[in-house]
């Protein structure tokens, strides 16, 4: 239907963008394949960043009007959107400079992740040390000193006032 389209689309665009801040820094500007549009049309970083944001800020509009995606209960568009929700301010924040706001920075989209999180059987799969060391692991392009931020700390457990 389509708001599972529309849905799709978003996160396939934070998908495709943030992977492609890690992509170009060494040699210039980074470019993202936007599938969205043809499957063979280049966006500049500076679209990315932006179309990353644009979204973000479409799915907490969203999120203020309605608990989960599709209304009630979770859908599985819920559950794809969750892993980059819990990764975004340990890693995508400073690894990929996607640093225009943090996701606690969101009213909706925060106690959203914290809902989602606090389900039963989903905080044990969630490992935000090891997402970190896994995003600011040694590398020459992402990350040259290899040095892991101690930060920033993020509590998924407290209360999140939805529903």
């Amino acid at each position: 239907n389509c708001n599972s389209t529309l849905l799709f689309r978003s996160f396939l665009c934070i998908g495709l963008c943030i992977a492609g801040f890690g992509t170009g820094f060494k040699n210039g500007p980074a470019v993202v394949v936007d599938f969205l549009q043809s499957g063979t049309d280049f966006i500049p970083v500076v679209e990315a960043f932006a179309e990353v944001f644009a979204t973000l800020d479409w799915l907490d509009e969203r999120l203020g009007e309605r608990r989960f995606l599709l209304g009630d209960p979770t859908s599985e568009a819920d559950w794809r959107l969750f892993p980059t929700l819990v990764r975004f301010d340990v890693a995508y924040h400073g690894t990929f400079k996607c640093n225009l706001r943090r996701l606690i920075d969101y009213p909706n989209l925060w106690p959203y992740a914290r809902d989602l999180y606090q389900t039963p059987g989903i905080a044990e799969t969630v490992d935000l040390e090891t997402y970190k060391r896994g995003y600011y692991s040694l590398s020459e392009q992402r990350n040259p000193t290899g040095i892991v931020p101690r930060g920033p700390e993020i509590n998924f457990s407290i209360p999140h006032g939805r529903g």
